[in-house]
């Protein structure tokens, strides 16, 4: 199954708040998608301030 048929279903599932995913950048670092369809987002999550965000150089050469 294609990666973006793994995260559908899940988002479409609504079985878990958080789906951890390996980062494509460090090898030992994970991210996590939010279903904001889950029952707790509202309760569970907050939004936080916009910060800047700047990629390192070395990614984009």
């Amino acid at each position: 199954m294609a990666s973006q048929a793994v995260g559908d279903a899940w988002l479409r599932s609504r079985t878990g708040l958080l789906l951890p995913v390996p980062s494509a950048l460090l090898a030992h670092a994970t991210n996590h998608v939010i279903n904001p369809a889950h029952a707790q987002a509202a309760t569970h999550l907050a939004e936080g301030a916009i910060e800047p965000f700047w990629f390192d150089k070395r990614y984009l050469h």
